[in-house]
């Protein structure tokens, strides 16, 4: 680790952050013994995608399952869930990654951080939202096994739920200040499903707005923790749904920024 002022300001705290997020990894020595009994399911998928609303789902039907705790130091918004803490101050991720117990990070574009401290994780099973960010920093830190679950749909069912279809919905989106980096997030974490497909870790799960859609996928899911077998759409198919869903990402991401 480099030498930094003994008390530095919150904009060296974020520079460090910065240099050090392509490189970092929890100490696994450190932290086998409670990491190694845990095995981590997450949920990837653009903005919009029903990622939380999945996870919820997949925790009420397996009391084995446990929220996976983010962090991060921007304020408190409405959307945000009791499984998320906000307003951490910097400092706290800036100790824990010299410490090197942190589990993962990133340092969004908008300035603000995003992680997972130790206590954001409980055995035998945690889920949650996952950033492809951190994607290699939890892969490497030494789960006893980490499985991600891609958010696949057509593309009008995209689009409904971005609100492309309904102005007055979509307006309401157009107000949150985030929602252009949200959005280009989101449509580079596509392109890295696209690009990961044929991994194992990773699968695609397809969602609709079908009655008991939502149920079968979170069933898949939590048998996905103890079975460690997942059903799996064909490549060809889930190919063609993550071109949709890129499609339908980049007018959103147009429409965005006609307007500002």
């Amino acid at each position: 680790m480099e030498n930094v002022a003994e008390d530095p300001s919150d904009s060296d705290r974020r520079a460090y952050l910065e240099r050090h997020q392509p490189h970092y990894a929890i100490d696994r020595r450190k932290h086998a013994r409670y990491l190694g009994d845990i095995t981590l399911l997450g949920i990837v998928g653009p903005t919009a995608a029903g990622k939380s609303t999945l996870m919820r789902r997949v925790i009420a039907l397996d009391p084995d399952i446990h929220p996976y705790e983010s962090s991060t130091t921007r304020p408190r918004s409405p959307r945000d869930g009791t499984d998320y803490r906000t307003d951490v101050p910097l400092k706290e991720f800036y100790d824990a990654v010299k410490d090197e117990s942190l589990i993962n990070y990133f340092v969004h574009p908008n300035g603000h951080v995003y992680g997972t401290f130790l206590d954001g994780v409980k055995p035998p099973v945690t889920i949650g939202a996952i950033a492809t960010d951190t994607l290699l920093q939890l892969s490497d830190a030494g789960f006893y096994d980490c499985r991600i679950a891609y958010t696949a749909m057509d593309g009008q069912t995209y689009a409904d739920r971005l609100g492309l279809s309904n102005p007055e919905r979509f307006d309401s989106r157009l107000r949150q200040p985030d929602i252009l980096p949200r959005l280009q997030e989101g449509l580079s974490s596509l392109a890295f499903a696209r690009m990961n497909l044929d991994q194992q870790w990773l699968s695609a799960i397809q969602l609709s707005n079908e009655p008991g859609s939502l149920d079968r996928s979170a069933a898949d899911i939590a048998r996905l923790a103890h079975q460690r077998t997942f059903p799996t759409l064909s490549t060809s198919h889930a190919l063609g749904l993550l071109s949709e869903m890129e499609d339908v990402a980049r007018q959103a991401i147009d429409r965005v920024s006609s307007v500002r």
